[in-house]
C-alpha cells in the first residue's frame, strides 16, 4: 500500500506563512497548522530565506525582499530593522505607489525613482568607510524631511578625501558640488517621526542591517548631524547583535553538529553562522558567487538564487552537479 504524503492546505507544504501585520508590513511566521510542534518562527524565517526571501534578523521577521525582487548576490543576506524593501516596478502586485506610508530600504538605490542627485535641502548626517571585502569606498549620508516622510540619501566616492572635497564644495555654495561620485541615490525612507537625529539614526540602523554580509561601515567616521560617537554606536549595536547570534549558533552545534553543517564543511563550502538569528547558518554556494542558507534544526539547505534546496543528499548532489559543469568546460 502506498503511503500518503501530507501537504498542508494552509501553507501548501512550505511550513511557513507570509502574513500581513496591522501596520501593512509583511512578516514570516511558522504555519501552526502543520509545524507548531516542530518549528519556531526563526526556523520558518530561515526556511523562507531558502526560498529566496530576505527577512529581518529578529522577531517579527519582517519581509525585506521577495524571491521575485531579490538581487542574485543578495539572496542569502539578512537584515533587521523593521523596514520593507520596495518592489521593483508598478507591474509588481506588491508595489506601493505611496512610499511615505511604509518604511523601506533600497540598499543600493536600484529603483529608478530612487536614483538622482542629493536634494538641495538635504542635511548632511555623517560619513564612513564601507568595507566591501575586497576594497573600501567612502559614503556620505544625508537626511531629507518633508511633512510626511524622512528619507536617507547616499553618495559614495573612492576615498574620505574625495568625500571631504565634495562637502567643502557644497558648503561653499557650489551648485555642482559633487566633484567625485561612484553612486548616488535614496537608500531608505520612513514616515516622519521624532527629531532629525532620531530619524537619521533609525534610517542608518536599517541601512546597515540591510547590507550585512555585503558591505559594512568602519572608521573613519565624519560627523555631521550625528556625532562620531553616535555613528559608531549604530555600527556597534549591529555588530554586537550579529556576534551574540553567531555565538549562540556555534554553541548549539558543539558536540552534536547538524549533518547539513558537517557535510557543508566536508564539501568545502565554509559554513558559518548567518547572524540574523541564534540558529541560522550560511555557506558558500557551490557556484561560488553568492551564499546559501543552512538550517540545522531542519537539516536543510536552500539557495534562492539557484532555486535549489533539500537535505544533505540534495546538497551533495548539487555540489557534484556544479563540478560536472566545470569538467565539461
Amino acid at each position: 500500500m502506498e503511503s500518503t504524503v501530507f501537504i498542508c492546505n494552509v501553507c501548501k507544504g512550505k511550513r511557513y506563512l507570509v502574513c500581513e501585520l496591522t501596520d501593512g508590513r509583511k512578516a514570516i511566521e511558522r504555519c501552526d497548522t502543520c509545524s507548531a510542534d516542530t518549528m519556531t518562527d526563526a526556523d520558518a524565517a530561515t526556511r523562507a530565506c531558502e526560498d529566496g526571501y530576505r527577512a529581518t534578523l529578529t522577531y517579527p521577521f519582517i519581509v525585506l525582499e521577495t524571491p521575485e525582487t531579490t538581487k542574485p548576490e543578495q539572496v542569502s543576506g539578512h537584515c533587521p530593522g523593521g523596514f520593507v524593501v520596495d518592489a521593483d516596478s508598478e507591474d509588481d502586485p506588491d508595489y506601493d505607489a505611496d512610499e511615505s506610508e511604509t518604511p523601506f530600504v533600497d540598499p543600493w538605490s536600484k529603483k529608478p525613482n530612487h536614483q538622482g542627485v542629493v536634494p538641495v535641502d538635504a542635511l548632511f548626517v555623517g560619513a564612513w568607510d564601507n568595507d566591501l571585502g575586497i576594497d573600501n569606498i567612502n559614503e556620505a549620508l544625508f537626511l531629507v524631511r518633508d511633512d510626511r516622510q524622512d528619507l536617507l540619501w547616499s553618495l559614495t566616492t573612492y576615498s574620505e578625501k574625495t568625500t571631504r572635497e565634495n562637502l567643502d564644495a557644497r558648503e561653499s555654495g557650489d551648485p555642482a558640488w559633487i566633484k567625485s561620485e561612484i553612486t548616488c541615490g535614496c537608500v531608505a525612507g520612513a514616515p516622519r517621526e521624532g527629531t532629525q537625529s532620531k530619524a537619521a539614526t533609525r534610517l542608518l540602523d536599517a541601512l546597515v542591517r540591510a547590507r550585512v554580509h555585503h558591505e559594512f561601515p568602519r572608521p573613519p567616521y565624519l560627523p555631521g548631524l550625528l556625532t562620531i560617537a553616535e555613528l559608531a554606536d549604530i555600527v556597534r549595536a549591529v555588530t554586537e547583535e550579529l556576534e551574540r547570534n553567531a555565538l549562540a549558533a556555534e554553541t548549539a552545534q558543539r558536540g552534536h553538529e547538524a549533518p547539513i553543517i558537517k557535510l557543508a564543511s566536508e564539501l568545502g563550502l565554509n559554513p558559518r553562522p548567518a547572524g540574523h538569528n541564534d540558529s541560522a547558518w550560511m555557506a558558500d554556494c557551490p557556484r561560488g558567487s553568492h551564499t546559501i542558507m543552512l538550517s540545522p534544526s531542519l537539516n536543510e539547505f536552500g539557495c534562492g538564487y539557484c532555486r535549489r534546496k533539500g537535505g544533505p543528499a540534495e546538497l551533495a548532489a548539487f555540489v557534484e552537479y556544479v563540478k560536472s559543469l566545470r569538467r565539461d568546460v
